[in-house]
């Protein structure tokens, strides 16, 4: 795997924002770190840098991980996306309705999280040609992500 790839960790904790990238930094790939879901969105629509691959905390304040899952699927469905969590339980349902989605148990071990990596970025690699032209559609993803958010809270 190329270290020229840029993987997005989004965790409103620095200290895993911290472990992350220095498990993969700099020998697997770079690492541009979000304090939230929205400037994570943020970073992926500015495109500079390019985000190959995301790795999402699941429970965060605003926009949560499953936000970011959904609006990533939607709109830049060539993006692999994984969801760091210590709350793996609340995840699987999702997973069960056809959802591809990588997760990783917190606290996971550097071997795990590199594969994990390694894996998202050689399978969108294989795609890219395919699932590109979708991505990019112009739609802001904040919005799009809080949209998601307040109709699957009128749903419960």
């Amino acid at each position: 795997m190329s270290s020229g790839s840029t993987v997005l960790v989004i965790d409103d904790e620095a200290g895993i924002r911290r472990l992350v990238q220095r498990m993969l930094a700099p020998n697997l790939c770079h690492v541009v770190e979000a304090e939230d879901a929205e400037a994570g969105l943020r970073l992926i629509e500015r495109g500079d840098p390019r985000i190959d691959a995301v790795l999402t905390d699941w429970i965060m304040p605003g926009l949560h991980g499953l936000d970011v899952v959904e609006v990533l699927h939607r709109h830049r469905p060539s993006l692999p996306v994984a969801v760091i969590s210590a709350y793996t339980s609340t995840i699987h349902p999702i997973v069960r309705k056809g959802e591809s989605l990588h997760i990783l148990q917190k606290p996971f071990a550097g071997p795990d999280l590199q594969r994990a990596v390694e894996d998202m970025i050689t399978g969108a690699l294989r795609q890219h040609h395919s699932a590109r032209p979708l991505d990019g559609d112009g739609v802001d993803l904040v919005t799009a992500a809080w949209e998601l958010h307040h109709a699957r809270a009128t749903r419960q």
